[in-house]
């Protein structure tokens, strides 16, 4: 199956093989994917591959994983070439238009499951960009879905597609759901010390420090035991040690008296302010009192009764640790406000990446679209022009351009020959055309121009004599008009170049040692001038009009079908 690019309009990878249900020639298959040719390239050796395999031969990561090797045919590889297997470079591949005329014209069908389409190939690019089964890249997962099943595997079979944290309201892929619920801070957890379910993961470590009742404790005043929760509350009342855990408390109260003094402005009146500041001061006198007629042996009684006194000044606290409590909750519910607004607007962004990812799918699909109506349009033009140039009686004058730039192409062996247009000996006959190699052919590669006759396969050959056999002329103008170059020759019989075509065309037949390069670069002669020469071909059509007219009024019609050996 083919898969798009990065860019999103190189299409990798050819048709599915299975869309010519009568059976297709080989040469119609990429050496590399091994699918029906998609905008079918040939390279010097002869094979053909997928525009789209061939560019993806040469990206950035196809050439790091080579380290910079040339790349080597892989079908010259697979035929045991060996050394002589052809390096495989872009500008050495050329547009197969041959190949591409005869793929037009195949049966073809639509491979993708549920669609019944048959038709031609050349409609079969526009169905498959529109077919209502054609599987679909997932703009999430990557997974190809037809297009009829888009919404439910957007919904429901998609491991990437968006849902919402049961717990924390996070937008997450289902994929990664089991890893967010081991990181989720509103995920619920049990603790292994008491056994309490449902605690919120960001509320577990508060438990442990403040509520479960199975953590162990060190007493804060310095005593050597560690106990659980539910014994420290026997261990602070015990006689032994009451005494030392009441003084612990009331050092304790003056290092909160002096936390309170600093921040108790902002939130309390003045006046109240004051009256704290004395019941402190107070507190301090009387606490110091205390310290200074304290004795090691101290009978019950006694520590009771400062415990009652100690209690009685910490319950003055009470007020200004309520107005604190409000405040710090106030605080919090900031927070989590804060917090429930920034989820809304993450969602909010999400959404629009969505309409925005979705907007450039969109946006590919109408650029894949636009591409293959260019190629359309182009085959229409190269159709177009071929028809306004094509002549039908047996001649043809062959103007061709830019002659310098396309002689140095021959030289490189970019493009080594050129096709004419083609021409018939008749609205009803030959369909045929001329080959040139401006860099010479064969024994007159280098030192010659070499020109070749074709025979093509028209709509008319079954009416058509075969072997072909009128005399050719083949002509270079001389444009100063004192020395064309002339050749004739009559067909050969037995040459397979002159027998019914069973494919686009025959093998060339002609002259490889037709004009010496001297001579046509020979400022003497006339045969270049601005950089353009002229071919001329005249086919002999005598005697055929009795195949193709078929007219009673102007002779008797044939009594024996022509020779159609082939």
């Amino acid at each position: 199956m083919a898969a798009a690019s990065a860019t999103g309009t190189l299409v990798i990878g050819g048709y599915p093989v299975d869309i010519f249900p009568s059976g297709f020639d080989q040469k119609f298959l990429c050496g590399m994917c091994k699918n029906i040719l998609r905008d079918p390239r040939q390279n010097f050796c002869g094979h053909r591959f997928c525009m789209g395999c061939a560019q993806n031969t040469f990206s950035t990561e196809e050439v790091a994983k080579r380290q910079g090797k040339p790349k080597i045919c892989p079908s010259c590889i697979e035929e045991g070439m060996g050394e002589d297997s052809e390096e495989l470079k872009l500008d050495h591949m050329f547009p197969d238009n041959a190949v591409k005329r005869e793929m037009i014209r195949m049966d073809t069908k639509c491979c993708n499951t549920g669609c019944k389409w048959r038709g031609k190939f050349k409609d079969y690019v526009n169905h498959e960009s529109q077919c209502e089964h054609r599987p679909i890249p997932c703009s999430l997962c990557g997974a190809l879905v037809p297009n009829s099943r888009r919404v439910e595997h957007d919904q429901k079979e998609c491991p990437k597609r968006k849902m919402s944290c049961k717990f924390c309201g996070t937008e997450i892929n289902h994929a990664n759901a089991e890893v967010h619920n081991q990181e989720c801070l509103k995920y619920p957890t049990k603790c292994d010390a008491c056994g309490k379910k449902k605690i919120p993961r960001e509320q577990l470590q508060d438990h442990l420090d403040r509520e479960c009742s199975k953590r162990v404790l060190t007493c804060p005043v310095g005593c050597p035991e560690q106990m659980n929760l539910d014994k420290f509350v026997q261990h602070l009342t015990n006689g032994k040690t009451q005494g030392n855990h009441l003084f612990w408390i009331m050092d304790k109260l003056l290092n909160l008296e002096r936390m309170v003094t600093g921040n108790i402005t902002a939130v309390t009146p003045q006046g109240e302010l004051a009256e704290m500041m004395a019941s402190i001061n107070e507190l301090d006198r009387k606490v110091q009192e205390l310290q200074t007629h304290r004795q090691p042996n101290d009978d019950s009684q006694n520590v009771s009764g400062r415990l009652q006194a100690t209690e009685a000044k910490v319950s003055s606290f009470e007020p200004i640790m309520g107005v604190l409590h409000k405040e710090i909750e106030r605080c919090l519910q900031v927070i989590e406000s804060l917090e429930r607004q920034q989820i809304v607007e993450r969602q909010r962004v999400d959404q629009l990446n969505t309409l925005v990812e979705q907007m450039d799918q969109k946006i590919k699909t109408v650029e894949r679209n636009i591409a293959l109506k260019d190629i359309q349009l182009a085959e229409h033009d190269l159709r177009m022009q071929c028809m306004e140039l094509a002549s039908y009686d047996g001649s043809l004058l062959w103007r061709i351009t830019d002659v310098a730039k396309k002689r140095n192409e021959a030289v490189t062996g970019k493009v080594t020959s050129l096709y004419s247009p083609a021409f018939f000996t008749g609205k009803v006959g030959y369909k045929m055309c001329a080959r040139i190699y401006l860099n010479g052919d064969g024994m007159g590669k280098g030192s010659h121009i070499s020109l070749f006759f074709v025979v093509m396969r028209g709509h008319y050959d079954a009416l058509m004599p075969w072997p072909f056999q009128q005399k050719v002329t083949l002509m270079m103008i001389d444009q100063n008009f004192r020395e064309h170059m002339v050749d004739t020759f009559r067909p050969d019989p037995t040459s397979s170049s002159f027998r019914r075509p069973v494919s686009e065309m025959n093998i060339a037949s002609g002259c490889p040692l037709f004009l010496p390069l001297s001579r046509l670069m020979d400022s003497n002669t006339g045969y270049i001038k601005d950089d353009v020469i002229f071919v001329k071909i005249i086919v002999e059509s005598e005697g055929l009009d009795k195949y193709t007219e078929l007219n009673p009024l102007k002779g008797a019609l044939p009594t024996q079908p022509p020779p159609q050996k082939k």
